[in-house]
């Protein structure tokens, strides 16, 4: 696939990642060559020191243009030439394309340029085409204050949005290693859109929601175990979601917040365990029940349907708001399934409700119009 069709949805994300509020911040200075750096982090957190090659310097100046003017910027170019100039930057190399997203920054002073390139640079970030040295670089680059908080954030959102074991230990890192409060803020933007198909990532955030009382950081980190969806993870969620109020509120609405992004089916045996050995109508059996709702593997319905035939008449009034909140894939055709009398039920109340939400369901989604 050519880079120019996959370059739109990448630089979407990365627009979002990186947020508006960069944008008015600096008009960038020129890059100091760095030899050293002195790192403070905070107490608690294990600094990690950098080696102290240096970062790639921008290019020299570029001339104006045939008119005498300045260079054209993205912004004044149809979508057409800007994606044929990318099609042109045939660099593949990390290092050459933070170079060229400096230059865009710093010499061209094209925002939109700048941004595209960052694509390119996530990019070369996922496919680890990078020196061995050049993390270790681009941890300097972030704690170098001469360099401009877009820039540094820039990066940190683009280790962020490749979606690496390296990308998230490097946001990791930031967070442990910077007193900055606006890298921290981008590295805690960064860590809130990981997680969905990231195995190791549960390992590395879960201390986080134990440890931290920073609300912000324990969003993030609620929203990440959510998208990944680990067993786990979703233990951890549960609980501090159907606490009662006053217990632990910063955890609490930072799992509820999370909870509506579980869609995984990791999710179903967790929730499935929730459901079971809940009360009926308590906090916990509800959440896990119209979380599992959404989720559309059809384990998730079976999981449902099984503790309906399990459980006594104390779950009837909750299969009414279960059938109309249910969007997962399957969840109405196992409904509609559990009608046939030779699937067994504690108890037939739970089978008449499931009727009735059922055509109740139905009647709600008829279209009325004039007959024909």
């Amino acid at each position: 696939m050519k880079q120019h069709q996959i370059l739109i949805p990448v630089l979407v994300i990365l627009t979002i990642t990186v947020g508006g509020w960069w944008a008015w911040k600096m008009k960038s200075p020129q890059l100091k060559r760095v030899d050293s750096v002195e790192q403070r982090p905070p107490s608690g957190a294990k600094a990690v020191a950098a080696d102290q090659a240096p970062v790639p310097q921008p290019q020299a100046a570029k001339a104006p243009d045939a008119q005498g003017g300045a260079p054209r910027r993205f912004i004044d170019m149809p979508a057409s030439e800007r994606l044929d100039i990318l099609d042109q930057i045939k660099a593949t190399d990390a290092d050459e394309l933070l170079k060229l997203f400096l230059d865009a920054g710093r010499i061209d002073q094209d925002p939109m340029k700048q941004s595209m390139l960052q694509s390119k640079l996530v990019g070369a970030l996922m496919e680890k085409t990078y020196a061995p040295d050049f993390i270790t670089r681009m941890k300097r680059f972030v704690t170098d204050s001469s360099n401009s908080k877009l820039e540094r954030g820039s990066v940190i959102s683009a280790f962020a949005s490749a979606r690496t074991k390296e990308g998230a230990e490097f946001v990791l890192w930031v967070l442990a290693n910077q007193t900055d409060m606006e890298m921290r803020t981008s590295a805690i933007f960064g860590i809130r859109g990981l997680g969905g198909s990231q195995p190791y990532l549960p390992a590395m955030i879960e201390p986080l929601w134990k440890e931290s009382n920073d609300a912000d950081l324990l969003t993030a980190v609620a929203e990440a175990m959510a998208r990944e969806a680990a067993p786990s993870s979703i233990e951890l969620l549960l609980p501090a979601a159907a606490a009662p109020h006053g217990k632990d509120d910063k955890r609490q609405q930072a799992a509820l917040g999370a909870i509506p992004k579980i869609y995984r089916a990791d999710a179903v045996p967790a929730l499935e365990s929730a459901l079971k050995n809940s009360p009926p109508g308590s906090k916990m059996n509800v959440i896990a029940l119209f979380t599992l709702g959404r989720i559309g593997d059809k384990s998730a319905s079976r999981a449902v349907i099984a503790w309906l035939q399990d459980t006594d008449k104390s779950a009837a009034p909750l299969v009414a708001d279960w059938i109309s909140r249910a969007s997962g894939v399957g969840q109405l055709p196992a409904a509609e399934a559990a009608l046939n009398p030779s699937v067994p039920f504690r108890s037939e109340e739970n089978r008449e409700a499931i009727r009735a939400a059922l055509s109740a369901q139905r009647a709600s989604t008829t279209k009325i119009g004039p007959s024909k």
